[in-house]
């Protein structure tokens, strides 16, 4: 990445995400919080596959068992709505998942009735 940026080549929306992705998949949460501060920070337009990412990685890094961090995702999932991000069945599925772990079923139970009006299986 820092090639890139060497010849002038400017990151885009899909660079970033595709380090966010990397961080994520290996759930180092706080690099992948960094690049997405990074990205806001250039201007970049966030879009579904990032905050899918972010969601994501998240749950991989497995900071939703502290009720703070559980906030963090929910703040994530918000913004993602608000920014017309449709979620995915996997976000979703993340979401519901963190949700039985902190025994909080009225929270699965709306995420599932909106998973079904919107029509993600």
């Amino acid at each position: 990445m820092e090639y890139m940026r060497k010849l002038s080549f400017p990151w885009t929306t899909s660079t970033y995400n595709n380090v966010i992705e990397a961080f994520s998949d290996v759930g180092d949460a706080k690099n992948m919080e960094y690049t997405f501060k990074q990205m806001q920070g250039e201007g970049m337009r966030a879009d579904t596959k990032t905050f899918c990412c972010l969601i994501r990685g998240y749950a991989n890094a497995g900071v939703f068992h502290k009720a703070g961090d559980l906030m963090k995702m929910e703040e994530v999932f918000r913004k993602m709505k608000q920014e017309e991000c449709r979620p995915d069945a996997v976000t979703y599925s993340i979401m519901v998942e963190a949700y039985k772990k902190e025994a909080m079923d009225d929270k699965v139970h709306d995420l599932e009735q909106e998973r079904l009006k919107i029509g993600v299986c």
